[in-house]
């Protein structure tokens, strides 16, 4: 089953990334590609622009895939680069699951490729597939304590690319913080300011300015449209706009508490708990959904290799009904109808089943049963 909707999905939407003339056809590229070149172009960005909502160093880091085509050409080189990035992400993923048997890397390879949000993410062009390898490889070098120098730098450059989508990366600073990797955070943080200022020369209006200005935007386009299936979007639901902000406040301070707290627990539960996070704290639509392929790798884990029966049990049940929903085709989440609330709330409360269960058992592996050699 997953085979088959991950070859039926893959193929439609490479279709609709480098083929579709019509307004669906790799919509969120042509974005990206009009603000790269108005970005580049000097003109006063944020003002001439209702939809563009990514600060200042994302537009920097778009250059290298967009800037200097024409946009079938750049059509055609994001479709290259997303087969690399998937490649990629298998590579890591399977490592990470401490996947061994063929059965079982194909099973992990799978749990991407079939899940609908990574299909939407080709045929709109989005940006995940093509920073979440970065983010997997820098955890993955943080993942032991006593990293040299070298990997430090390495695994900063890749979070660093990460953070062409902060709303999806910022949870995952709450990691390096859990973890006390305080020169990686420093790296990064001198990293993305390198980036923000070569941005920035390219446009008129100071740095100030600029953020106020990519602040507003960003504030007003969550208010009119937060999204699916996340708290911002439950906030704008109940008419409690003012509180976006502070909300956002409250998740980060209690996700940097908890991660400091359980930081000498499983560093994929870690991680993946920061996915959970990242998905259902702002604005986000079905490409993110890519990110619930964490929740379960870390379930894979811990149904393989937890030396607690009932752990085991628990889940890899929780994964198999986390594969089967996130084939859920999109016009059954994104679009208007009678039936799309239906599996929203199913996918909500899976999610924060998820979330609870992996909360729970980092508790639970304090005492560090779980048997992963490569902890």
């Amino acid at each position: 089953m997953l085979a088959t909707a991950a070859a039926v999905k893959l193929a439609d939407e490479f279709r609709r990334l480098v083929w579709d003339s019509g307004p669906h056809g790799a919509v969120d590229l042509r974005h990206f590609y009009t603000w790269v070149a108005l970005w580049f172009n000097g003109q006063e960005f944020f003002r001439q622009t209702n939809t563009a909502v990514y600060p200042p160093a994302t537009y920097v880091m778009l250059w290298p895939l967009l800037g200097w085509m024409s946009f079938n050409a750049a059509r055609w080189l994001w479709a290259g680069t997303s087969i690399l990035a998937l490649i990629a992400i298998i590579l890591l993923i399977v490592r990470i699951a401490a996947a061994d048997t063929r059965q079982e890397k194909v099973f992990i390879a799978l749990l991407l490729l079939s899940i609908n949000g990574t299909g939407v993410a080709i045929g709109n062009g989005q940006l995940i597939l093509h920073f979440l390898p970065a983010l997997l490889a820098g955890m993955m070098l943080l993942e032991h304590d006593g990293a040299t120098l070298g990997r430090e730098v390495s695994a900063a450059a890749l979070i660093t690319w990460a953070m062409i989508k902060p709303s999806v990366a910022a949870p995952f600073f709450c990691i390096l913080f859990g973890w006390q990797r305080w020169r990686v955070l420093l790296l990064v943080l001198l990293f993305y300011v390198a980036l923000t200022l070569a941005a920035a020369s390219f446009q008129q209006e100071d740095l100030l300015t600029l953020f106020k200005l990519c602040l507003a935007k960003a504030s007003t386009a969550t208010a009119h449209f937060p999204g699916t299936r996340n708290i911002h979007a439950l906030l704008v639901a109940a008419g409690l706009e003012q509180w976006l902000t502070l909300s956002s406040v409250v998740i980060f301070a209690a996700f940097g508490v908890w991660a400091t707290y359980y930081r000498a627990g499983d560093r994929w539960v870690l991680v993946a708990v920061a996915a959970l996070v990242a998905r259902i704290w702002s604005y986000h639509r079905l490409y993110d959904d890519v990110l619930i392929l964490l929740p379960e790798i870390a379930l894979f884990r811990i149904a393989k290799q937890s030396l607690l029966p009932r752990q085991r049990t628990i889940a890899g049940t929780l994964l198999a009904v986390t594969a089967l929903a996130m084939l859920c085709p999109a016009r059954l989440l994104d679009q208007p109808s009678e039936w799309s609330w239906v599996f929203n709330t199913i996918h909500t409360i899976l999610w924060l089943a998820l979330l609870t269960y992996l909360i729970i058992y980092a508790h639970v592996d304090r005492p560090q049963v779980i048997r992963i050699t490569d902890r």
